[in-house]
């Protein structure tokens, strides 16, 4: 067999036997898309078992939440009528004890005044005793103070002489009563007569208060303080319950968004098993397709193996080739210079 025949035979089969190692390829490249099929079928089904567990749990949940909801209906009533009873306390609290801080100065006002009276009547006793000593003790005095006034060359107011050989003198060092004294006197009794009369009218009305305050008295601060307590407890205990129908209702919206999410998750689980097992089995045939078309073809060595062989075979074959061909214009070169020494030796003259 000719070389260029035989180099177009091993061509040929090399081309074949690539397109065998192409579909062998293509075999292992649907079988691992196969298993990787049968893998996410299998985590589908998982997360569709999960899904539809999770799901059931969240519907009961669900119905428990709700049936929570509804064991707090007139949460909210029950919440603004003991805000509303607190409010109310709290301001009986307030007046209770402006009542009771009205009562203490009305009180003090009393003592204040009943003190404030005492010393003024004191005083205006001592201010018309004053009066009345100083006008007892002006009559006593009445000729020293005659004699007092006696000059020389005056006539006596009494006798009428203008000689005053022996005036009256009263005792050593005596203070003489004058009239500014009485006057004066006088002035300071009208004026404590007239604080004492002011103190006393003030201590009337401080007394007239007090008793109008304490008729008026309704509640205590501290009863006051004590159903302001109970009101604010009663509060506490409304704006607790109305915590929970809050936070019940944020359980059942949080349970109705995971429902939703839920019902997503599982539709999208359902897509990803569908296609999965769609995918499988578009693999399984193209599997079971390969598998038969390279049966009849199938030796020890795999396909690369084989071309690789081939394909040296093909290069050594090219080499003799390409060794012959030199060989062959290497004898005709070489007959060539043979006749060329012939034809020479032929035209020589020895």
């Amino acid at each position: 067999m000719e070389y260029e025949e035989l180099a177009t035979l091993i061509s040929s089969c090399l081309s074949e036997l690539k397109g065998y190692r192409k579909d062998d390829q293509a075999l292992t490249a649907a079988r691992a898309e196969q298993r990787s099929a049968e893998e996410t079928y299998t985590t589908a089904c998982a997360a569709v078992t999960t899904l539809t567990e999770e799901t059931h749990q969240a519907v009961t949940a669900k119905e428990k939440a709700g049936q929570d909801l509804d064991a707090f209906a007139g949460v909210e009533e029950s919440l603004a009528r003991a805000q509303t009873a607190a409010a109310a306390a709290r301001e009986t609290l307030e007046q209770a004890q402006r009542h009771a801080q009205r009562l203490a100065e009305a009180s003090a006002e009393v003592q204040r005044t009943e003190t404030l009276y005492a010393a003024a009547h004191a005083a205006a006793n001592t201010a018309r005793q004053r009066v009345t000593e100083l006008s007892s003790a002006r009559m006593s005095q009445a000729a020293l103070s005659l004699a007092k006034n006696l000059q020389q060359g005056q006539e006596c107011m009494v006798c009428g002489s203008r000689q005053h050989p022996n005036p009256a003198t009263g005792a050593p060092n005596e203070t003489l009563i004058e009239q500014t004294d009485i006057d004066a006197a006088c002035e300071a009794s009208d004026a404590a007569n007239a604080a004492e009369s002011a103190a006393h009218s003030a201590h009337t009305k401080a007394r007239t208060v007090l008793e109008q305050l304490t008729e008026t008295s309704a509640v205590t601060p501290q009863a006051a303080a004590t159903r302001l307590s109970e009101a604010e407890h009663a509060l506490t205990s409304a704006e607790q319950t109305h915590t929970a129908k809050q936070a019940a209702q944020q359980k059942l919206k949080a349970l109705e968004q995971q429902l939703e999410v839920l019902a997503e998750k599982n539709t999208e689980a359902a897509r990803t098993q569908a296609a999965a097992r769609a995918q499988a089995e578009a693999a399984q045939e193209r599997v079971t397709a390969l598998e038969a078309s390279l049966e009849p073809v199938r030796a020890r060595a795999d396909f690369t193996q084989r071309i690789e062989a081939l394909e040296r075979y093909f290069s050594a074959v090219r080499a003799a080739e390409t060794a012959v061909t030199r060989a062959e214009e290497a004898a005709k070169r070489a007959a060539q210079s043979t006749a060329g020494a012939q034809a020479a030796l032929e035209d020589s003259p020895l």
